[in-house]
């Protein structure tokens, strides 16, 4: 057998381990999820969805007359990896081909395909409403797009294109049962381990259907799923303790900020302000009434502040109702006082 090898890790790639995950969601997000890990890991460039095992990976499997090819398909590139003489009476292991291939490279899905003389391929129209349940909606199809009945095949479909009237482009594969079982007897105990089964286009690739019933599909079990779901848990407990660290602070903050602003109110209000010539007069609020005056005093811009009448309790505040008197000690500019006089004249004219 000629050697199989390329680089070792030890990990398993990180899409098959989301795609696993979305898998065991319910159907209707399957789909959802796979199209957002995709669409997610797309952003990324192709070395760095290589290095984290994003890049769409498989190992294809196509059977000679005795030989079996191995091709390693990555993305929208592909490279033969091996071909190994192959009979499947003298395999004595359940999977022979774990010895020869490189950790990373055996636990990659692994699809058997089909020659495209094996089956057909019909393009279809069909409405948008029957991409949600294609595989339904084709199973209809095949008496009339076939000399084949339903029972008697196995058949995928793919989406290739939408049109603008509401209508979807489909394709239907159809491999008829025998075809299917005689390839799948030609692994021997390989077909154990298969993925899927594609049939091959034109030019060598496959053509991105599963042909492979979903019972007779490998579920491979990921050793690290159990370590990677308490990382997981641990990376949200650690952001959520993070967020909630910030909440506090900042409710800390403004605690602190709030209580500094009560340090610093003043207790006195005003309600009115009036300044007739050299006379000042203030009505308002406060809780220290009685110090006014003496607060006052001493201030450069009035002399003699006095309170005028009995204070007044406000039920609604709690505080006091003042009325203080003062007069202004700043000199008035010369033409304000002219213009005084001449009013006052005019006032007094007959």
């Amino acid at each position: 057998m000629s050697a199989v090898q390329t680089a070792t890790t030890t990990t398993t790639p990180l899409r098959q381990r989301l795609g696993r995950a979305g898998g065991r969601l319910r159907p209707g997000f399957a789909g959802f999820w796979s199209w957002w890990t995709h669409a997610l890991a797309s952003w990324l460039p192709l070395r760095v969805r290589e290095l984290f095992g994003l890049a769409r990976e498989r190992v294809q499997l196509r059977v000679d007359a005795d030989s079996l090819r191995l091709t390693l398909e990555r993305g929208e590139t592909s490279r033969e990896i091996g071909q190994v003489p192959w009979s499947p009476e003298e395999a004595a292991l359940d999977d022979p081909l774990a010895p020869l291939l490189a950790q990373r490279i055996a636990e990659l899905p692994r699809w058997l395909v089909l020659p495209a003389a094996a089956g057909l391929r019909r393009p279809l129209v069909l409405p948008a409403a029957a991409a949600d349940r294609l595989r339904d909606v084709l199973a209809f199809e095949i008496d009339r797009q076939t000399p084949f009945a339903a029972a008697d095949v196995h058949y995928d479909a793919r989406v290739t294109g939408r049109r603008g009237d509401g209508q979807i482009e489909v394709e239907l594969v159809v491999v008829p049962a025998k075809t299917m079982e005689a390839a799948l007897a030609r692994l021997g105990p390989l077909a154990q381990t298969l993925t899927g089964v594609d049939m091959a286009t034109a030019d060598g690739r496959g053509v991105g259907v599963n042909l492979l019933a979903g019972t007779q599909r490998h579920r491979r079990v990921d050793p690290w799923l159990a370590w990677n779901l308490a990382l997981g848990a641990v990376a949200a407990i650690a952001v959520a303790a993070g967020l909630w660290q910030i909440l506090a602070n900042r409710e800390s903050a403004a605690d602190g900020f709030e209580r500094e602003v009560a340090q610093r109110a003043d207790t006195t209000y005003l309600e009115k302000l009036s300044i007739e010539d050299q006379r000042i007069l203030l009505i308002g609020l406060s809780s220290e009434a009685s110090s006014l005056v003496r607060r006052m005093e001493g201030s450069p811009l009035w002399r003699a502040p006095a309170l005028t009448g009995a204070l007044q309790p406000d039920p609604r505040s709690g505080r006091d109702r003042f009325t203080l008197t003062a007069e202004l000690a700043v000199a008035r500019p010369p033409a304000a006082a002219a213009a005084q006089g001449r009013d006052a004249d005019a006032r007094s004219a007959p």
